[in-house]
């Protein structure tokens, strides 16, 4: 089953996100400013809430969740 994400920005500057994926899987959270360069942010088995409070710091961030094997 691929991941459903759900994500949003929060009124202190910070960006919400929800994963959820098949039960026992991990999944990593990687985010980018330029849809080029990734960097990983976190890793959690499925379902899970992550709440990135680094966005502030950028005037623009991409999110992506991939299946960690």
């Amino acid at each position: 089953m691929p991941a459903a994400v759900q994500g949003s920005p929060r009124p202190d500057g910070g960006f919400h996100l929800v994963v959820h994926g098949q039960l026992g899987s991990y999944y990593g959270v990687q985010a980018s400013t330029n849809l080029a360069d990734w960097i990983w942010l976190f890793t959690n088995r499925a379902s899970f809430d992550f709440l990135d409070t680094d966005a502030t710091n950028y005037p623009a961030r991409f999110y992506r969740t991939i299946i960690v094997p």
